[in-house]
């Protein structure tokens, strides 16, 4: 790697905005000694697609109070969540944290992407649980349609009308949940939580401390959350699944729903996940098409443009939910496996991707979600996207 020296001036201003390091004047002090005793020994690191400092922010600020001129750098080529990701990995050896600012970074990422950092489940919950009360009062995700559960509209166990669509607040591991739905479903259609927080106490994907634990999926709690597949109303189930990590649980839910695998296609996200100790660096996310019998194809044969591996780039602003799905790629699964009319389930509707992908075809949805909170986030997505309201939504009264 090419050291490069540039000045302490331009550094200063290529600082990152987000870094959430902060120094006290001690530590700055010593800081300063040790670079007029030893000189600069570990160069500043900068990305060259941002032009921002990742690491050596302190370096930069001791420098410039020492009247430094220049400093060592190295570069690197990275976009911006693993710029951050390592902005984190290397800031955890030094200086303090600035908690709002670390505890937002953590808030954008998935679970995957913080193991990166080098943060554990309790290191995370700790700094959760410092910030729990500004959290609680925070728009989860950076949403302002998403409030607090305390203050949602939907209570549990509204079922809530949406022209054809029908909304369920439910649990969709319960079988008695799906009573609700009605007959003539024909696909599945959604995306299982895996470690994701439902109790909306954080926004934060990752740490299992704080996580509901009957939507947890866990080394711990592998099978769980897959018990929804036995309750499948549908005769086809198109979902998302990190298949390498719950292989075991995953073979004997499907075998449990009287279900077989009949595709397994790759999400190509086109930017890995960035790891530093990872041997081969998370770039994909499966889909798994299941059916208990023949499998319905409603997409274009033969073409090249319809292939097992979907080039999509994964969508890096949640705007709505923690694992938000492209919505190109939701309905191009949907119109591949439906068609015009049909009666699709999702049993974990999040911010409901699902349900404006059926709008946009033409099919009826009926989903099922847990969260009061996102039950809202559901409807008003609902109602601004097509200008209708919501029947036995209490939103509305």
């Amino acid at each position: 790697m090419q050291v490069v020296a540039l000045k302490v001036s331009d550094l200063t201003n290529m600082a990152a905005p987000y870094n959430p390091r902060q120094i006290s004047k001690h530590d700055l002090e010593s800081l300063r000694r040790s670079m007029t005793t030893f000189g600069v020994v570990e160069p500043i690191v900068v990305n060259k697609r941002t032009n921002r400092v990742v690491g050596g922010h302190q370096r930069v600020k001791a420098a410039e109070a020492e009247g430094i001129d220049e400093l060592p750098v190295v570069h690197v080529d990275l976009d911006e969540l693993a710029e951050k990701q390592l902005n984190l990995a290397l800031n955890r050896i030094h200086g303090d944290w600035d908690t709002d600012a670390l505890v937002a970074l953590l808030s954008d990422m998935a679970e995957e992407d913080i193991a990166a950092t080098g943060f554990g489940d309790d290191e995370v919950a700790s700094f959760i649980a410092a910030d729990a009360k500004k959290w609680r009062n925070r728009d989860h995700d950076n949403s302002p349609a998403l409030g607090a559960e305390a203050d949602a509209h939907t209570i549990a166990g509204d079922v809530i009308q949406m022209g054809d669509h029908r909304l369920v607040c439910g649990d969709s591991t319960d079988a008695d949940t799906y009573k609700h739905i009605d007959a003539g479903v024909s696909l599945c259609l959604t995306d299982p939580p895996y470690s994701v927080n439902y109790a909306g106490v954080r926004a934060i994907r990752g740490g299992s401390a704080k996580t509901h634990e009957a939507y947890i999926e866990t080394d711990t709690n592998g099978a769980t959350v897959l018990t929804f597949l036995k309750h499948q109303p549908a005769p086809v189930v198109v979902m998302t699944y990190p298949v390498d990590r719950h292989f075991t649980n995953l073979a004997r839910a499907i075998s449990n729903a009287g279900m077989k695998m009949k595709r397994e296609l790759v999400w190509c996200k086109q930017t890995p996940t960035f790891n530093p100790t990872a041997s081969y660096l998370q770039k994909h996310e499966p889909v798994l098409i299941l059916a208990k019998d023949k499998l319905p194809f409603y997409g274009k044969t033969c073409d090249f443009e319809n292939t097992t591996v979907f080039d999509i780039p994964r969508q890096m602003a949640h705007e709505l939910h923690p694992t938000q799905r492209p919505m190109s790629l939701w309905s191009k699964l949907l119109s591949n496996h439906a068609k015009v009319g049909d009666a699709v389930v999702d049993p974990f509707m999040g911010s409901g991707t699902t349900l404006i992908a059926c709008e946009d075809m033409g099919a009826v949805c009926y989903g099922i979600e847990m969260s009061p909170a996102y039950c809202d986030v559901i409807v008003k997505r609902w109602q601004e996207y097509t200008g209708k309201k919501a029947e036995g939504w209490r939103g509305n009264d």
